[in-house]
């Protein structure tokens, strides 16, 4: 066998190890929400919390950890996931009133982690 035939088999079984280990990583829904809940409760607490002066910084940080689940079940309200077998592609779109600002955001799941691409408000 040549040099570049044995190269070729082994890069293919690389590959194919990746591509198995990529499928087996690839993280769920529940995960994800899990995910977005504790990246939005600590975005609202560093972002929003200090323009709430009604409820001062520790209430509402205080108020956003107690309702964790409720906020878990908004965004799993807003979430659609896109699967593809090796990574999945989930957009979140959060309207909780007309009074604040809705955001979108775009994030990959890929071996077991996940990472933001886009966050925008709306």
């Amino acid at each position: 066998m040549r040099k570049w035939q044995i190269g070729a088999i082994a890069g293919g079984g690389v590959m194919a190890v990746v591509a198995g280990l990529m499928a087996m990583t690839n993280p769920d829904q529940a995960s994800y929400e899990v995910f977005a809940t504790g990246a939005l409760i600590a975005y609202a607490g560093e972002n929003l919390c200090p323009k709430v002066p009604i409820l001062g910084q520790l209430q509402c940080e205080s108020l956003l950890k107690t309702n964790q689940d409720e906020i878990q079940k908004i965004v799993a309200q807003g979430t659609k996931r896109h699967n593809f077998v090796f990574f999945s592609i989930y957009t979140t779109e959060l309207s909780v009133s007309s009074l604040l600002p809705s955001y979108e955001f775009g994030t990959v799941g890929v071996f077991r982690q996940f990472y933001v691409y886009r966050a925008q408000e709306m």
